[in-house]
């Protein structure tokens, strides 16, 4: 039973997190939608930022990366998670949807870009 409600809210979560708009240079929203979870998941204020790195693109945005620092719980080298949590235009307005094992745009006319989020 606890695998599949592990289950149901993982496919909940990548329900929520592909409808949130973030095409290449808009991705705030997204990011914001990230932290939102990370914070009420009981990380501190303190260990989540976005750099300015979109300052010093030509093609800007409006957020640079978000940045989440764990502490570790031994000495050990250091590890990097990295993903990009933007999409192609075609993404924007998706609304994913649960079709049996199969998580499809409701509309034929947009794509899901779910990747990396």
């Amino acid at each position: 039973m606890a695998e599949l409600v592990r289950e149901r809210d993982a496919v909940k979560l990548l329900l929520d997190l592909i409808a949130v708009p973030g095409k290449s240079c808009e991705e705030r929203q997204v990011g914001e939608a990230i932290v939102e979870r990370v914070l009420r998941a009981g990380l501190p204020a303190s260990a989540v930022k976005f750099d300015s790195a979109h300052k010093l693109s030509p093609h800007g945005g409006n957020c640079g990366n978000l940045i989440v620092k764990l502490k570790g719980t031994r000495v050990a080298p250091r590890r990097l998670l990295m993903a990009h949590i933007d999409t192609v235009p075609l993404c924007v307005g998706a609304r994913p949807v649960r079709d049996g094992g199969v998580i499809r745009p409701r509309d034929k006319h947009t794509a899901l870009g779910g990747d990396d989020r």
